[in-house]
Protein backbone atom coordinates (compact mmCIF):
# COMPACT_ATOMS: atom_id res chain seq x y z
CA UNK A 1 0.00 0.00 0.00
CA UNK A 2 2.96 2.59 1.12
CA UNK A 3 4.07 2.13 -3.07
CA UNK A 4 1.02 3.52 -4.69
CA UNK A 5 1.10 6.37 -2.34
CA UNK A 6 4.47 6.93 -2.75
CA UNK A 7 4.45 6.89 -6.78
CA UNK A 8 2.78 10.19 -6.76
CA UNK A 9 5.10 12.37 -5.02
CA UNK A 10 8.31 10.55 -5.45
CA UNK A 11 8.20 9.97 -9.71
CA UNK A 12 6.25 13.11 -10.69
CA UNK A 13 9.34 15.05 -9.01
CA UNK A 14 11.81 13.76 -10.14
CA UNK A 15 10.54 12.80 -13.55
CA UNK A 16 9.63 16.64 -13.69
CA UNK A 17 13.02 17.53 -13.14
CA UNK A 18 14.63 14.91 -15.45
CA UNK A 19 12.56 15.75 -18.46
CA UNK A 20 13.13 19.30 -18.28
CA UNK A 21 17.04 19.18 -17.56
CA UNK A 22 17.41 16.08 -20.21
CA UNK A 23 15.55 17.92 -22.65
CA UNK A 24 17.25 21.72 -21.78
CA UNK A 25 20.19 19.34 -22.30
CA UNK A 26 19.50 18.27 -26.01
CA UNK A 27 17.67 21.58 -26.84
CA UNK A 28 20.51 23.87 -26.06
CA UNK A 29 22.90 21.73 -28.22
CA UNK A 30 24.97 20.27 -25.58
CA UNK A 31 24.77 16.61 -26.42
CA UNK A 32 27.36 15.77 -28.39
CA UNK A 33 25.75 14.13 -31.30
CA UNK A 34 23.01 17.23 -32.72
CA UNK A 35 26.76 19.30 -33.71
CA UNK A 36 25.70 23.34 -33.97
CA UNK A 37 26.51 22.49 -37.66
CA UNK A 38 24.40 19.79 -38.27
CA UNK A 39 20.47 20.17 -38.80
CA UNK A 40 19.80 16.89 -38.35
CA UNK A 41 21.04 14.02 -35.51
CA UNK A 42 23.37 11.29 -36.77
CA UNK A 43 21.21 8.28 -37.36
CA UNK A 44 22.34 4.55 -37.82
CA UNK A 45 19.74 2.18 -39.54
CA UNK A 46 17.67 0.27 -37.41
CA UNK A 47 19.20 -2.60 -35.64
CA UNK A 48 22.71 -1.37 -37.07
CA UNK A 49 25.08 -1.53 -34.84
CA UNK A 50 26.76 1.48 -33.25
CA UNK A 51 29.41 3.58 -35.15
CA UNK A 52 31.62 3.58 -31.89
CA UNK A 53 31.01 -0.12 -30.80
CA UNK A 54 33.58 -2.42 -32.08
CA UNK A 55 33.12 -5.31 -33.68
CA UNK A 56 34.88 -8.03 -31.59
CA UNK A 57 35.50 -11.53 -32.30
CA UNK A 58 33.08 -13.49 -30.28
CA UNK A 59 34.46 -17.10 -30.64
CA UNK A 60 35.47 -18.99 -33.87
CA UNK A 61 33.87 -22.03 -35.64
CA UNK A 62 36.20 -24.22 -36.83
CA UNK A 63 38.97 -21.84 -37.34
CA UNK A 64 36.76 -19.10 -38.58
CA UNK A 65 35.24 -16.20 -36.51
CA UNK A 66 32.42 -15.47 -35.45
CA UNK A 67 31.77 -11.76 -34.70
CA UNK A 68 29.08 -9.21 -33.78
CA UNK A 69 28.04 -8.57 -37.01
CA UNK A 70 26.96 -11.83 -37.86
CA UNK A 71 24.39 -12.20 -35.47
CA UNK A 72 20.80 -11.73 -37.01
CA UNK A 73 19.16 -8.39 -36.96
CA UNK A 74 16.50 -9.51 -34.26
CA UNK A 75 19.47 -10.50 -32.19
CA UNK A 76 21.46 -7.42 -32.92
CA UNK A 77 18.29 -4.88 -31.89
CA UNK A 78 18.49 -6.92 -28.70
CA UNK A 79 21.93 -6.04 -28.27
CA UNK A 80 21.48 -2.59 -28.81
CA UNK A 81 18.61 -2.41 -27.02
CA UNK A 82 20.33 -4.33 -23.77
CA UNK A 83 23.00 -1.59 -24.13
CA UNK A 84 20.63 1.54 -24.29
CA UNK A 85 19.01 0.19 -21.08
CA UNK A 86 22.30 -0.40 -19.04
CA UNK A 87 23.55 3.22 -20.07
CA UNK A 88 20.07 4.93 -19.39
CA UNK A 89 19.95 3.07 -16.10
CA UNK A 90 23.49 4.33 -15.56
CA UNK A 91 22.90 7.72 -16.09
CA UNK A 92 19.42 7.53 -13.97
CA UNK A 93 21.05 6.52 -11.23
CA UNK A 94 24.15 9.39 -11.54
CA UNK A 95 21.43 12.25 -11.66
CA UNK A 96 19.48 11.03 -8.83
CA UNK A 97 23.09 11.07 -6.78
CA UNK A 98 23.83 14.24 -8.01
CA UNK A 99 20.71 15.65 -6.83
CA UNK A 100 20.89 14.14 -3.64
CA UNK A 101 24.26 15.29 -2.97
CA UNK A 102 23.28 19.33 -4.13
CA UNK A 103 20.11 18.98 -1.57
CA UNK A 104 22.55 17.49 1.14
CA UNK A 105 25.05 20.41 0.77
CA UNK A 106 22.85 23.33 0.48
CA UNK A 107 20.95 21.81 3.90
CA UNK A 108 24.26 21.73 5.36
CA UNK A 109 25.54 25.50 3.99
CA UNK A 110 22.21 26.35 5.24
CA UNK A 111 22.51 25.16 8.56
CA UNK A 112 25.82 25.96 8.87
CA UNK A 113 25.06 29.70 8.32
CA UNK A 114 22.29 29.63 10.51
CA UNK A 115 24.42 27.97 13.48
CA UNK A 116 22.68 24.91 13.95
CA UNK A 117 22.68 20.92 12.96
CA UNK A 118 20.73 19.91 9.66
CA UNK A 119 18.54 18.21 12.25
CA UNK A 120 17.35 21.38 13.78
CA UNK A 121 17.11 22.94 10.15
CA UNK A 122 15.24 20.31 8.81
CA UNK A 123 12.91 20.11 11.73
CA UNK A 124 12.28 24.10 11.80
CA UNK A 125 11.78 24.11 8.44
CA UNK A 126 10.22 20.84 7.17
CA UNK A 127 9.02 19.23 9.73
CA UNK A 128 7.43 22.21 11.99
CA UNK A 129 5.72 23.41 8.81
CA UNK A 130 4.04 20.15 7.11
CA UNK A 131 0.49 19.96 8.04
CA UNK A 132 -1.37 16.26 9.39
CA UNK A 133 -3.33 15.16 7.15
CA UNK A 134 -7.13 15.38 7.78
CA UNK A 135 -9.42 12.62 8.47
CA UNK A 136 -11.29 13.90 5.34
CA UNK A 137 -8.06 13.83 3.32
CA UNK A 138 -7.25 9.92 4.79
CA UNK A 139 -10.40 8.84 3.73
CA UNK A 140 -10.88 10.48 0.20
CA UNK A 141 -7.53 8.53 -0.42
CA UNK A 142 -9.42 5.46 1.20
CA UNK A 143 -12.04 5.47 -0.97
CA UNK A 144 -10.06 6.18 -4.35
CA UNK A 145 -8.26 3.14 -3.76
CA UNK A 146 -10.56 0.81 -1.66
CA UNK A 147 -10.48 -1.81 -4.88
CA UNK A 148 -6.63 -2.12 -3.85
CA UNK A 149 -6.06 -1.55 -0.49
CA UNK A 150 -8.59 -4.72 0.19
CA UNK A 151 -8.38 -4.13 4.06
CA UNK A 152 -11.36 -2.13 6.18
CA UNK A 153 -10.90 1.53 6.90
CA UNK A 154 -10.16 1.15 10.31
CA UNK A 155 -6.83 -0.61 9.34
CA UNK A 156 -5.66 0.94 6.66
CA UNK A 157 -6.53 4.72 8.38
CA UNK A 158 -2.89 4.93 10.32
CA UNK A 159 -1.07 3.63 7.56
CA UNK A 160 -2.30 5.87 4.85
CA UNK A 161 -2.19 8.97 7.46
CA UNK A 162 2.22 7.82 8.30
CA UNK A 163 2.29 8.04 4.03
CA UNK A 164 0.81 10.82 3.70
CA UNK A 165 2.26 12.63 6.32
CA UNK A 166 5.74 11.77 5.27
CA UNK A 167 5.16 11.78 1.12
CA UNK A 168 3.99 15.59 2.49
CA UNK A 169 7.18 16.26 4.62
CA UNK A 170 9.32 15.00 1.28
CA UNK A 171 7.54 17.27 -0.59
CA UNK A 172 8.06 20.10 1.79
CA UNK A 173 11.56 19.62 2.02
CA UNK A 174 11.78 19.15 -1.62
CA UNK A 175 10.03 22.79 -2.01
CA UNK A 176 12.58 24.13 0.67
CA UNK A 177 15.36 23.07 -1.08
CA UNK A 178 14.30 24.63 -4.18
CA UNK A 179 14.55 27.78 -2.12
CA UNK A 180 17.97 27.25 -1.22
CA UNK A 181 18.78 25.75 -5.39
CA UNK A 182 17.59 30.12 -5.99
CA UNK A 183 20.15 31.32 -4.44
CA UNK A 184 22.96 28.95 -5.01
CA UNK A 185 24.90 28.47 -8.75
CA UNK A 186 24.28 24.81 -9.93
CA UNK A 187 25.65 23.63 -13.26
CA UNK A 188 24.78 20.13 -14.25
CA UNK A 189 27.50 18.37 -16.78
CA UNK A 190 26.41 14.53 -16.38
CA UNK A 191 27.57 13.20 -19.07
CA UNK A 192 24.84 12.19 -21.77
CA UNK A 193 25.60 8.94 -23.29
CA UNK A 194 25.59 8.48 -27.20
CA UNK A 195 22.79 6.01 -27.40
CA UNK A 196 22.02 4.15 -30.81
CA UNK A 197 19.92 6.13 -33.23
CA UNK A 198 17.03 5.41 -35.16
CA UNK A 199 15.69 7.35 -38.00
CA UNK A 200 12.06 7.91 -37.34
CA UNK A 201 9.25 8.48 -40.65
CA UNK A 202 6.99 11.49 -38.64
CA UNK A 203 4.86 11.22 -42.15
CA UNK A 204 2.03 13.77 -42.11
CA UNK A 205 1.62 14.47 -38.33
CA UNK A 206 1.02 17.78 -36.88
CA UNK A 207 4.24 19.48 -35.66
CA UNK A 208 5.06 22.68 -34.10
CA UNK A 209 8.29 24.52 -34.28
CA UNK A 210 10.52 25.37 -37.35
CA UNK A 211 11.08 22.45 -40.04
CA UNK A 212 14.79 23.50 -39.69
CA UNK A 213 14.85 23.37 -36.18
CA UNK A 214 18.07 22.06 -34.69
CA UNK A 215 16.29 19.05 -32.79
CA UNK A 216 13.35 17.24 -33.49
CA UNK A 217 11.41 16.04 -30.94
CA UNK A 218 8.93 12.78 -31.97
CA UNK A 219 6.33 12.42 -28.88
CA UNK A 220 4.47 9.02 -28.24
CA UNK A 221 2.07 9.43 -25.22
CA UNK A 222 -1.11 8.11 -23.97
CA UNK A 223 -2.81 10.71 -22.28
CA UNK A 224 -4.36 8.65 -19.68
CA UNK A 225 -1.01 8.51 -18.09
CA UNK A 226 -1.04 11.29 -15.67
CA UNK A 227 3.15 11.20 -16.38
CA UNK A 228 2.73 11.98 -19.86
CA UNK A 229 0.65 14.55 -19.49
CA UNK A 230 3.42 15.97 -17.05
CA UNK A 231 5.97 15.68 -19.73
CA UNK A 232 4.07 17.18 -22.23
CA UNK A 233 3.19 20.38 -19.93
CA UNK A 234 7.12 20.75 -19.76
CA UNK A 235 7.86 20.20 -23.30
CA UNK A 236 5.47 22.61 -23.63
CA UNK A 237 7.32 24.83 -21.36
CA UNK A 238 10.60 24.08 -23.70
CA UNK A 239 9.32 24.62 -26.75
CA UNK A 240 8.36 28.57 -25.34
CA UNK A 241 11.86 28.75 -24.36
CA UNK A 242 13.46 27.39 -27.87
CA UNK A 243 11.03 28.42 -30.72
CA UNK A 244 13.76 28.58 -32.95
CA UNK A 245 15.73 25.36 -31.86
CA UNK A 246 13.39 22.84 -31.33
CA UNK A 247 10.37 20.82 -33.06
CA UNK A 248 7.63 18.54 -31.58
CA UNK A 249 6.07 15.97 -33.78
Amino acid sequence: MALWLEVASTLRVFEERLIRGLLALVVAGTVSACGANSAEPARIAPGAPSATVTDPSLGTLNGVAIRESDLSLSTRRELLEAENDMQQRHMHKLWLAFEKEVSDRLMADEAKRRGASVEALRKTEVEDKTADPTDADIRAIYDRNAADIEVPFERAAPVIKRQMLQNASTERERAYVETLRENAQVKTTIPVPSLPRYTVDSGHAPSIGPADAKVTLVEFSDFQCPYCREAHRVIAELIKAYPNKLRVV
